[in-house]
């Protein structure tokens, strides 16, 4: 049986879940394109990616199945709502976590749209921001900032 017999594939979670998608849906990501190619039949499993990401992932997917995100807009210093369709803002609307597991997980899948949504969103959070605004915001543990800081001042004392 080919894949045009196939209406639906399942999506398989690094749990162990089945999110069963349309395949045209499915199509979308470049890689789930390819593994179809090469295998029709399989489910396709997701060893990285978990139940609740890989959901988002495929609601993305089914919005989406029928036609093309509206392209993201350069942000501006208003509202990221602004640059976005109305869907995509309520969908994108998460914690940076969140938001992160869905990067990862639209890069390793190759679908592009949502890559630059989420990097949008990130973008959006992060512009205007101070180093330490954007890591206290990103929940970044990093010590990066305190050794650029203590660098900078042993090359100015070497002055």
């Amino acid at each position: 049986m080919d894949n045009s017999d196939n209406y639906f594939v399942n999506l398989v979670s690094s749990e162990s879940y089945m999110i069963p998608i349309d395949i045209k849906a499915a199509k979308k990501s470049n890689f789930i394109n390819c593994f179809l190619n090469d295998f029709p039949n399989e489910d396709i499993k997701f060893d990285k990616i978990n139940y609740s990401t890989l959901k988002k992932v495929a609601e993305y997917l089914e919005h989406y199945k029928d036609s093309e995100p509206k392209e993201i807009q350069p942000l501006p210093k208003k509202d990221f709502k602004d640059c976005i369709d109305m869907w995509d803002y309520e969908y994108i609307n998460l914690s940076s976590e969140n938001i992160f597991e869905i990067m990862l997980a639209a890069n390793f899948m190759d679908i592009k749209p949502l890559l630059e949504l989420t990097c949008a969103k990130i973008a959006s959070v992060i512009k205007g921001k101070s180093p330490k605004e954007i890591q206290d915001l990103l929940n970044i543990e990093s010590d990066c900032i305190d050794d650029e800081e203590n660098s900078s001042n042993e090359t100015g004392d070497e002055d």
